[in-house]
């Protein structure tokens, strides 16, 4: 007679016409809900253990403000100068056809620096944009615009060319122009500056 297994130092091992089974004890069932905060709430006996040890992992996501978020509400300071002209003409600028609202028309200016007074930063950029000198008349009322990217603060002033300055020329743009104020309204203007207009008429 033959051994029904396999035999170790001399031993026979024999199948067991029964099998058995581990029987295991059932996990309450589990189910995953998402509160609030954005995190897994388990139902079940591990419930307050495992709830307990991931609040206390992270952060309240409630109260947590991605730097993004944070960088937007801060709006950028923008001068810009609307200058005039002995005929009653304002001087337009177009924006380069690469850069944000390319070709558009503006009114001439940019970003402040920080340390810089905006009557400073506007006479530097109109140098350095238009090769010119200005002399600022008056203060006109700020102007909150949101561009979706980004949100700036544009800060206007009405100004005329100083005298002895050099002729506007476009440094940083492709055109310059002298626009009569009937006609501005069908000039393809920056959103931002719109207002302004608005308020020179005012």
């Amino acid at each position: 007679m033959h051994p029904v297994g396999p035999t170790w130092s001399g031993l026979t091992a024999t199948k067991s016409p029964f099998r058995t089974r581990k029987v295991r004890k059932a996990d309450a069932p589990l189910r995953k809900n998402c509160d609030a905060s954005g995190l897994a709430e388990e139902e079940g006996p591990r419930r307050l253990h495992r709830q307990h040890r991931l609040r206390s992992a992270l952060p309240n996501r409630l109260e947590t403000r991605c730097p993004a978020q944070v960088a937007a509400a801060e709006p950028i300071p923008v001068v810009c100068a609307v200058i005039e002209d002995d005929s009653g003409r304002v001087l337009l600028a177009q924006r380069p056809a690469h850069k944000h609202l390319g070709l558009k028309w503006e009114f001439p200016g940019g970003k402040v620096e920080p340390g810089e007074s905006p009557e400073g930063a506007l006479c530097r950029e109109i140098s350095e944009e238009l090769g010119c000198t200005i002399t600022i008349t008056r203060a006109l009322p700020r102007v909150i615009h949101d561009y979706g990217t980004m949100v700036i603060e544009m800060i206007p002033f009405a100004c005329t060319l100083a005298e002895g300055s050099a002729a506007p020329h476009p440094h940083e743009h492709v055109a310059v122009r002298w626009v009569p104020w009937p006609e501005i309204d069908g000039s393809d203007l920056a959103p931002a500056d719109r207002p302004v207009v608005a308020s020179m008429r005012a």
